[in-house]
């Protein structure tokens, strides 16, 4: 049996570790501990993000800045971990009804082309539960 490990140590800090965008009633947009984990985005690092929809794949993009940007939304980090943004401009400009997408959702990093790095997640409709 081999003996000969380089183990790396986990380290818990609480919170979630799954990296989930939440898409909630409001029509706000919620990041899990996780995912500001496991991108790197603090208050410190993290000022504001552009919200981009591909109407062909029902996706939304975030696109995050250090600094504040013209047309993009502030980030709201929680002290506990996460953060979130108001996304009701999006749904309003694109014609979205965002109520029947409210869910979590596992997003891809990609690299855009246009935009560089964007965190990307398509929109399904909520299954309805059963009574």
């Amino acid at each position: 049996m081999e003996t000969n490990y380089n183990f790396e140590e986990l380290s818990i800090t609480g919170g979630r570790f799954t990296p989930l965008v939440s898409l909630v009633e409001t029509g706000g947009i919620g990041l899990s501990a996780g995912f500001t984990r496991k991108y790197n985005l603090t208050a410190e690092n993290t000022a504001a993000v552009k919200l981009m929809f591909d109407r062909n794949k029902n996706a939304v993009g975030m696109k995050f800045f250090s600094n504040k940007e013209e047309g993009a939304t502030p980030v709201a980090f929680a002290n506990r971990g996460g953060a979130h943004l108001n996304a009701r401009p999006l749904w309003v400009k694109f014609d979205i009804d965002h109520k029947q997408f409210v869910n979590k959702y596992t997003p891809k990093e990609i690299t855009d082309p246009k935009q560089g790095k964007v965190y990307v997640f398509e929109l399904s409709p909520r299954e309805e539960k059963n009574s």
